[in-house]
């Protein structure tokens, strides 16, 4: 399990530099031919990664902890729906577009809060969460 953490870890780190399906032409930010629209489409292809809205991708975002635990979840192509309605973390409401894959990754042992019952999503520290692995 630990060999498919690593190895899922580094696809994500790969892959980071694009932050959060269709083709990355149907992206009004994304420009066809540079250097990482490839990785985009490969990754909007295969269901790792979706613009934020249907016209945008925003790769340079900074990456968050929700986002970092959505990626996860897509690379192990977990059923994160079970989860959606839970609230482990005082700050991750159900039904919030990672509220799954965040209590998803808590439960399977992937992440953690930060103490007194949060999560920080928007925190862009995920560094310190991939460390874990």
């Amino acid at each position: 399990m630990k060999k498919l953490i690593a190895l899922l870890l580094c696809a994500v780190m790969v892959f980071s530099a694009f932050p959060f399906v269709a083709s990355a032409s149907k992206f009004v930010d994304v420009e066809n031919g540079k250097w990482y629209s490839e990785g985009i489409d490969y990754c909007v292809a295969n269901g790792f990664m979706a613009g934020t809205s249907a016209t945008t991708f925003e790769r340079k975002t900074v990456l968050s902890r929700a986002m970092f635990v959505t990626i996860l979840a897509s690379l192990d192509r977990a059923f994160t729906e079970p989860y959606a309605d839970m609230q482990m973390f005082d700050d991750v409401a159900p039904g919030k577009w990672y509220s799954g894959a965040v209590n998803w990754a808590a439960a399977n042992g992937l992440a953690s809060g930060i103490g007194g019952g949060l999560f920080l999503t928007g925190d862009s520290r995920f560094f310190l969460t991939a460390y874990k692995f």
